[in-house]
């Protein structure tokens, strides 16, 4: 039986929380709290119930970790791609952080004109030293701002084809998995 890894995903989920579920049923204290209760019957269904839950926590572990390694395989390509995405979402951050800093805001011809107003013993107000803000000029922070937008294209790009990935990649659930996940009504 084929499934996607999203599909896969929500299923590793499901069979974790009925895990959980079955993991409650294992608790093999009994109260005998009514007389008209045979002990006998009692015990023999508690037992019964509690064997069930614990073949039933096995199978479904060890399903979840044959669904688990099936992913993982598939998941090179995807995980890939996430890397990509994680590098490209990290160059965005500090493109971002550059632009918003301010960095850039002048042309190379508005810092000559502080530098010459600072230079000009008549406007003088702070002593001889010159101060300029940034080196980064206002044509720089274009560049850094049409390498965000590209950046940022390339990051949606690389969202959609993880997405693809997610629903066309298909795994193979081997039939004895497919038998355990059919039994507690996961597929």
């Amino acid at each position: 039986m084929k499934i996607s890894l999203k599909r896969a995903h929500a299923l590793q989920q499901e069979i974790k929380n009925l895990i959980q579920e079955k993991n409650q049923e294992i608790s093999p204290n009994i109260s005998f709290s009514d007389d008209s209760i045979n002990p006998r019957e009692l015990l023999s269904a508690k037992r019964d119930s509690v064997l069930e839950a614990v073949i039933a926590v096995a199978d479904l572990y060890g399903t979840l970790q044959i669904v688990r390694s099936l992913v993982k395989k598939a998941n090179l390509e995807v995980d890939e791609l996430l890397s990509i995405q994680a590098f490209l979402t990290n160059k965005a951050e500090l493109l971002q952080r550059v632009i918003n800093f301010g960095f850039g805001k002048y042309s190379i011809e508005t810092i000559e004109s502080k530098i010459a107003k600072l230079n000009d013993k008549d406007y003088r107000q702070y002593g001889s030293s010159i101060f300029v803000e940034t080196a980064l000029l206002e044509s720089d922070n274009k560049a850094f701002k049409t390498q965000l937008s590209q950046t940022k294209k390339s990051i949606q790009t690389t969202k959609e084809k993880i997405a693809e990935l997610n629903l066309t990649t298909q795994i193979e659930i081997p039939e004895s998995a497919a038998g355990i996940l059919q039994k507690y009504d996961l597929l």
